[in-house]
């Protein structure tokens, strides 16, 4: 076999149809299509369906990080649209701290219409009338593709979740192409999400149901869990030629030791 790192990505490309992207889920999570390979045949089935096709006993490793409204949106005086999105605390410390922090907070974020930030402040408002939140944000410092920008708010005494859940916005794969909706709050998120952290969901555990859990755990097959936030490199479109050439973004993983075990 050769090295992984040598594989050239054109001999992966292949047309993908508009028409066949989803984007929106089906109305109950657990109907989700499965595609199924055995013994060198492939059949389609149904994500309700997966303890009838797990091995005898199988150990199903679920990721809890559970999906904050990471995306925020200022407009400057000219009118022009700046959107950032949160990926990591600057001084790199655990997420569930940064995501407490009160009346200030600094995180590496990647922009959108940079060009047009020239610098100074940005503001937005966002929240309902009896609980109105403003949002200043001001950069940093750059860092190759990323900028690291101090957020304030008012009232100073919420935690930087709270902002982020009422000012921000759910963000979705750019594939989606259409802007967040209310229900994608809760379907843009597992049903086994606690820990706030990331910027994706952990897409193939957006499909199982509680119903599914009792059908799996009826079956023999154990349930435990693990970390990973999963950053915006997710997003990140790969334009090297060659698969070492493509920088990819850092990615936060915590393993219990009872999972370990």
């Amino acid at each position: 076999m050769s090295d992984p790192r040598t594989l050239r990505i054109a001999d992966y490309h292949y047309e993908l149809p508009e028409e066949r992207i989803a984007k929106h889920p089906p109305a109950d999570r657990g109907q989700s299509r499965l595609l199924v390979r055995r013994d060198g045949s492939i059949s389609d089935s149904c994500f309700t369906e997966l303890s009838t096709h797990l091995p005898a006993e199988s150990v199903i490793v679920l990721n809890n990080t559970r999906v904050v409204k990471a995306r925020l949106f200022f407009t400057k005086e000219s009118g022009a649209r700046i959107e950032i999105l949160c990926l990591d605390p600057a001084d790199q410390g655990p997420m569930e701290q940064a995501m407490d922090r009160c009346g200030g907070a600094e995180w590496w974020c990647t922009v959108g219409n940079l060009k047009k930030w020239k610098g100074g402040r940005l503001n937005c408002t966002g929240g309902p009338p009896v609980r109105r939140i403003q949002v200043c944000a001001e950069a940093m410092e750059r860092r190759g593709g990323e900028v690291r920008v101090r957020f304030s708010w008012k009232p100073d005494a919420l935690t930087f979740s709270e902002v982020l859940d009422t000012v921000g916005e759910v963000p979705l794969p750019p594939y989606m192409d259409r802007d967040a909706e209310t229900d994608d709050t809760e379907r843009y998120q597992t049903v086994f999400a606690v820990r706030e952290g990331s910027v994706a969901a952990p897409t193939a555990g957006l499909h199982f149901t509680p119903d599914l859990f009792a059908d799996l755990s009826k079956a023999g097959h154990e349930r435990i869990e693990l970390t990973l936030h999963v950053g915006a490199g997710t997003f990140k479109p790969v334009k090297s030629e060659r698969m070492e050439d493509h920088a990819m973004h850092s990615e936060r993983i915590e393993v219990p030791v009872t999972t370990v075990e």
